[in-house]
């Protein structure tokens, strides 16, 4: 990750090669990450627990960035912000994570 210093990954714990960091859009995740933020996503990091945690995914054809959690056998799927519509709990098999968002980063106006 040429964007994201080496330190800060070795700060973090995390493996380099399992790093991605992208831009996010839109504003459903208001007020934690605003549309344009850098966020870094641990694509080795998938597992879905029972506490609520910000995650990139796949469901539906559509990459979203949302918290997520196992709740009753489901995919519990929320956005932090109380305007973006409600998504219902999912079957498992419907989500395809692509890593937990371990930081994220926005320019300062």
């Amino acid at each position: 990750i040429e964007r994201f210093p080496a330190s800060m990954v070795a700060r973090l714990s995390l493996n380099p090669d399992a790093l991605s960091m992208i831009v996010a859009r839109g504003d459903s995740m208001l007020p934690t990450i605003a549309d344009g933020d850098d966020i870094l996503v641990d694509t080795a990091e998938r597992r879905i627990g029972r506490r609520p945690t910000i995650f990139v995914l796949r469901i539906d054809g559509a990459v979203v960035v949302k918290r997520l959690a196992l709740a009753d056998g489901q995919v519990a799927i929320a956005s932090d912000n109380p305007a973006a519509d409600p998504i219902a709990p999912v079957a498992l098999d419907r989500v395809e994570v692509i890593g937990r968002v371990v930081w994220l980063g926005r320019k300062l106006v």
